[in-house]
């Protein structure tokens, strides 16, 4: 009769770890989604902030959000140079649309690919931004017209 029970038992013991395992993991795979959602949302927002600077002509606060790396590689007046051409052929800047994004976190750090519309008074630029984490905060690490 013990032998009967232990056997009916040994169904129930390996389900209910079966059904541990599934829900750590499950636990494990939502708790990495939320965190991306997170930095994916992050990234965006530090881009509209990036771009609200540059619709209000604010050059300096644009470039105090980029990325250390960007600001290696480009001076302030470089960048506000940059800046300016732009205005000069094709108006002022009037909107930044900030469309769809990629992020990816790895042993290097997080980094999200975001596309960006510019819309001037003369026409408009298409754009992709290299997002990159730099200790807690997101900035601009580089750009290009697409």
């Amino acid at each position: 009769m013990a032998e009967q029970l232990s056997e009916k038992t040994k169904p129930r013991t390996r389900r209910k770890t079966l059904y541990i395992i599934l829900g750590v993991v499950a636990a494990i795979a939502v708790t990495a989604y939320s965190y991306l959602f997170v930095q994916m949302h992050a990234a965006s927002a530090a881009l509209r902030q990036y771009a609200q600077a540059l619709v209000s002509e604010d050059y300096e606060r644009a470039y105090n959000l980029t990325n250390p790396d960007f600001k290696e590689a480009m001076s302030e007046t470089q960048f506000v140079e940059q800046q300016t051409a732009l205005e000069t052929r094709l108006g002022r800047l009037r909107a930044v649309k900030v469309g769809p994004s990629e992020t990816e976190g790895n042993q290097s750090g997080w980094s999200s690919t975001v596309s960006a519309n510019f819309e001037f008074e003369h026409g408009s630029l298409e754009f992709v931004f290299v997002m990159k984490k730099d200790g807690s905060s997101w900035g601009v690490y580089s750009y290009r017209e697409q």
